[in-house]
């Protein structure tokens, strides 16, 4: 039988090993369906689905940037969100590989 410390650290190797997976498929996704991607940050910036009533009404971005066609300020966002995916997803990658290099397998108990 294995140690609850190493199947500790197995469980948590393999939770970072499914978030950084997660986390390359949201960034392909978002960089290869930029249109649905750049509209759901319009509508996130806008905040049109909050209530009515709400006191945070004060934060949404639904005025044009500089031209008056010109859609919200989501032609920033967007790239700021997609330029930090990537890096994001290189950090869960390092600390994984590292957290697996770093597991010794050795001899279950009692054997």
């Amino acid at each position: 039988m294995y140690s609850t410390a190493f199947l500790f650290r197995i469980a948590k190797a393999t939770s970072v090993a499914a978030i950084g997976l997660m986390a390359l498929l949201v960034a392909i996704g978002n960089t290869t369906e930029y249109y649905t991607n750049y509209l759901f940050v319009e509508h996130v910036l806008k905040m049109d689905t909050t209530f009515p009533n709400s006191s945070i009404h004060y934060r949404s971005i639904n005025e044009p940037f500089r031209k008056p066609k010109f859609r919200p300020n989501c032609k920033i966002a967007l790239p700021v969100i997609k330029i930090n995916q990537f890096p994001i997803r290189g950090i869960i990658a390092n600390g994984n590989i590292k957290e697996a290099i770093s597991i010794e397998i050795s001899q279950p108990a009692g054997i």
